[in-house]
């Protein structure tokens, strides 16, 4: 309330400063700390057991205290220009550095493979390849030899020595810069790890075993889960430098079940994570024959992650699988035997008591929802993390003992600097027979332009969870309307900070906790000091008031549906979605099909497009949303006349475990929760469904219009026009195309694009959009 009134009384203020309040967005750390903390007796315990980081710069004091390295494009610095003091360069440091940096990464694979029965006290008369053949990649040595056939390899998955190479560079890289290293998965249920806690993804726990290593080695190390339900990645593609970022290292496709026959968004996928960002990602997962295409004619580094399953015990009794290493437990079962793996599969639950004062305002659930035979349990998702963490360590320790083994401790540039190296993939990526592939060939099929498969596209977008949710908000890019407002969230978080200890979740005392190993000897307060400088947040500030004719003027009708509160960027520490009506509160699961929601009653709504240059908009649609979503109103932009709608005001107990959404508002006029983010809650897609038919949808009306305005100039399509050119390409996806001209600006330009609905306003046609494409 006081914040309302504080802008209410502050007609200038242009946008909503969420940082002024932490219920709102509060950017994680990236930093693991050991959960529960280690008592002093079992710190020593495990020091004595196996070693610590013990790494102390004598010259800290002497270093240089600017980022030398950001000075060149992708940090790539000469080694001449290294400052005089820089401990790249320093020998005495390197040594030191060097040797306790191998024996860091050998003691996080040692832990892994203890988890799992394979170390050297339980297998001492095997050589470390024989007792880690579970978590090693095949390396084939030609295009012939990539493994095939359905489903995961049972070992640690493939890959080519040349893409390993690259790999290898893209580490070697971050090590020489102190650089981040971001790993990225976009995918379906599954993936996101719905059943489980969204901190039993395996993107999660890849960051809890990986971030340590990686921080003692002066490395950020960031994993994000992109995983959304019901959904396939399409529409989170087109816009992969924003919505995924553009700095990532490695990327993961997993969305089999939504979009695995849908080749069109595998390509897209994978093209926009090469051709857009800073970086060229080392694809770690898709589908293998568009990966060998790029492998062979622009050569993309690829490979395929396995789960490792050839080195599980199966389960034959009770009795006998509490012999069972507890990581292995239960992962595989016969047919006699497959009940005890369905019983043990899952290990969640929805809150913890607190002694802070704390309290749930609704009552919780047993266990998160979707608990369902088609999502893997706990324990597959952590021995997926292993194998994608192993891949990363073998990796470090190759370039480790590479960096060891240089003459003089002298790494040459071209071992480990990646701008011409990207630079010459991302040509090949636009040439040859990798100018027309399925993206392109299904896009021409479905009369959309082409060239969004071969152009880096900007997008903003409401969907979560996503990258810089602080500066990739479509609302965020609004013009501001007559009240100098646009549409924001109103609901806070019901308490901010890490959740308590789950001893529900808690690593048996006698089992090997490998973040805990590698954590050993780690400085805290200097991480925690480098993580507060890297999570300074840019804030949204900018004034976007009109500039064109006043008849193109924004409406008051535009909310902000079925969004979360928190800054739900799909990271470990991400604090999202904890709102009153939620009855997981320690689920953690960010994924919500967010959007601006209007229909004819809604005015304008008028976006700031920078640095458009290659004539592209577009947008994402769901055309099949209910007006009772919109604020209740009668006539365009309310004139305070009301109507009585009630169709989906308690929709709170649409199936089993599901959350209340959260209400959004347009400052002062709330609206109720809507159905379009059931989803995101884990409803059973056959739910989700039946309530939207149950919800009686209108239909287009025949004197529907859609009108956008592109720097003031209106173009109107009709209701056969939209029916058109608004396409269908995924169940949920619907992209229509505004701007497809190659010669509508010589220089990049910032282009105010307007968008509104007319006509219907008996039936109330309603939209939802999710995201703005523009390049």
């Amino acid at each position: 309330q006081q914040q309302q009134q504080q802008q209410s009384n502050e007609p200038n203020k242009t946008y909503i400063d969420y940082s002024s309040n932490e219920a709102f967005y509060h950017k994680p750390s990236l930093i693991i700390k050991p959960d529960p903390p280690l008592t002093p007796q079992r710190l020593n315990s495990l020091i004595q057991q196996w070693g610590k980081w013990d790494f102390q710069d004598s010259k800290a004091s002497e270093r240089p205290k600017e980022d030398y390295c950001d000075k060149f494009t992708n940090k790539d610095i000469p080694r001449n220009q290294f400052p005089a003091n820089a401990w790249q360069t320093d020998k005495d440091y390197l040594t030191k550095w060097l040797d306790q940096g191998l024996e860091l990464v050998k003691r996080a694979q040692e832990a892994i493979l203890t988890e799992y029965g394979k170390g050297q006290k339980q297998m001492p008369d095997q050589t470390f390849e024989q007792r880690s053949q579970m978590f090693q990649l095949q390396i084939v040595k030609d295009f012939d030899s990539y493994p095939g056939g359905r489903g995961l390899p049972q070992n640690g998955g493939w890959s080519d020595q040349t893409s390993i190479q690259g790999l290898n560079r893209r580490v070697l890289h971050a090590l020489m810069t102190n650089d981040q290293f971001h790993v990225v998965m976009g995918g379906h249920s599954a993936a996101a790890g719905h059943g489980n806690l969204f901190k039993q993804s395996y993107m999660m726990q890849l960051q809890k075993i990986m971030e340590p290593v990686f921080a003692n080695l002066g490395m950020t190390f960031k994993a994000q889960n992109f995983g959304r339900g019901g959904l396939g990645t399409l529409q989170s593609s087109i816009g992969m430098k924003d919505e995924y970022g553009d700095d990532i290292d490695v990327i993961l496709w997993d969305s089999g079940m939504t979009e695995g026959r849908d080749l069109r968004a595998l390509d897209m996928f994978h093209r926009q994570s090469i051709i857009s960002g800073r970086k060229v990602p080392f694809l770690f997962g898709g589908n293998r024959e568009i990966m060998m295409n790029y492998r062979k004619n622009a050569g993309v580094d690829i490979g395929q992650y396995g789960e490792a399953l050839m080195g599980i015990t199966e389960v034959t009794d009770d009795i006998q699988a509490d012999t069972i290493p507890w990581a292995a437990r239960y992962m595989k079962c016969n047919a006699e035997t497959n009940s005890l793996c369905r019983e043990h599969k899952f290990l969640a639950n929805c809150w913890v008591d607190r002694t802070d004062g704390v309290q749930p305002k609704t009552r919780q659930a047993e266990k998160p929802g979707s608990q369902v035979s088609w999502h893997p349990g706990f324990r597959w998702h952590q021995i997926i993390s292993r194998v994608i963490g192993f891949t990363l360590l073998t990796s470090l320790k190759t370039v480790i003992t590479q960096w060891k083994e240089a003459p003089n401790l002298e790494l040459p540039d071209d071992a480990w600097h990646v701008t011409s190296y990207y630079q010459q993939i991302q040509q090949k990526m636009l040439q040859g027979e990798l100018a027309n592939t399925q993206c392109h060939e299904q896009f021409k099929k479905e009369g959309l332009t082409t060239r969004m498969c071969d152009t880096p596209m900007n997008t903003r977008t409401e969907i979560l969870p996503r990258n810089n949710p602080d500066q990739t908000s479509l609302a965020g890019i609004m013009k501001i309307n007559e009240k100098g407002l646009r549409p924001y969230l109103s609901e806070p978080l019901l308490y901010t900070g890490p959740d308590v200890h789950n001893p529900f979740t808690e690593i048996p005392q006698d089992e090997v906790d490998v973040t805990a190993i590698v954590s050993l000897g780690r400085n805290y307060p200097e991480d925690e000091e480098n993580n507060r400088r890297l999570t300074t947040m840019m804030m949204m500030g900018k004034d976007n008031r009109r500039e064109l004719q006043e008849t193109i003027t924004p409406g008051l009708g535009w909310m902000l549906g079925s969004s979360q509160p928190g800054y739900c960027d799909g990271t470990y520490n991400a604090e999202c979605s904890r709102t009153p009506d939620n009855n997981c509160l320690l689920s953690g699961h960010m994924d919500s099909r967010a959007g601006l929601v209007f229909n004819s009653l809604s005015g304008w709504g008028v976006f700031n497009l920078e640095n458009l240059k290659h004539g592209i908009i577009a947008a994402k649609f769901e055309t099949w949303h209910h007006p009772d979503e919109i604020k209740d109103w009668i006539a365009k932009n309310g004139k305070r006349e009301r109507r009585r709608r009630n169709l989906l005001r308690n929709n709170n107990n649409i199936g089993e475990n599901t959350t209340a959404l959260t209400s959004t508002t347009l400052q002062d006029s709330p609206f109720s929760p809507h159905l379009s983010g059931i989803s995101a809650y884990d409803l059973a897609e056959e739910q989700y469904e039946r309530s939207l038919k149950k919800a009686q949808i209108p239909d287009y009306c025949d004197e529907f219009k859609l009108e956008f305005s592109i720097d003031g100039k209106i173009s109107t399509w009709d209701k056969t026009e939209t029916i058109k050119n608004i396409k269908p390409l995924q169940r949920v996806v619907e992209i229509g195309v505004f701007l497809d001209d190659p010669n509508f600006t010589d220089k990049p330009k910032t282009v105010e694009f307007g968008l509104r609905m007319t006509g219907c306003t008996s039936s109330s046609k309603t939209y939802q959009m999710s995201h703005l494409y523009w390049a």
